[in-house]
């Protein structure tokens, strides 16, 4: 995957690294990279990263000083908690689990956000590498999106 590709508009040739492409970038939406391929990327040094494979990723370069979010946390009607509480699972499971299953039959995708809205469901929590994102790091993602 080390190799660089070229392709022609109008009379100009222009070689492309895909070693740089994420290079500028200031928010990364990684739908598909494992931790090996990401690495492979320079990566902007104060990038946001929304991880949304299964898996935990962690960026190895020591000048990567930006944020991963690898998962979250929501929350929803107490009404929800007490239910699971009762049936002795709520520890058991993680929030979003146990909510999913709520939702797992449903037919299409109206269904199910008509359905978050009515149950009250909300992100509580972004999670990194290394716990939950604290709140000086989420205001400073909020100036950075504000900015775009």
């Amino acid at each position: 995957m080390n190799m660089e590709y070229q392709y022609r508009e109008g009379k100009e040739t222009m070689v492309v690294s895909y070693k740089k492409s994420l290079k500028k970038s200031k928010f990364i939406i990684n739908l598909d990279f494992n931790q090996i391929e990401i690495n492979e990327y320079e990566i902007f040094e104060k990038a946001i990263i929304i991880n949304c494979i299964k898996d935990e990723i962690k960026i190895k370069s020591m000048l990567f000083n930006g944020t991963i979010i690898n998962s979250y946390d929501i929350g929803y009607k107490k009404d929800f908690i007490d239910s699971f509480k009762q049936r002795k699972i709520y520890e058991d499971f993680s929030r979003l689990m146990l909510y999913a299953s709520l939702i797992e039959n449903k037919e299409n995708i109206f269904e199910i956000c008509d359905k978050l809205e009515k149950d009250e469901v909300r992100i509580i929590n972004l999670i990194g590498n290394s716990g939950i994102i604290n709140k000086k790091e989420l205001n400073n993602i909020h100036k950075k999106l504000d900015k775009n």
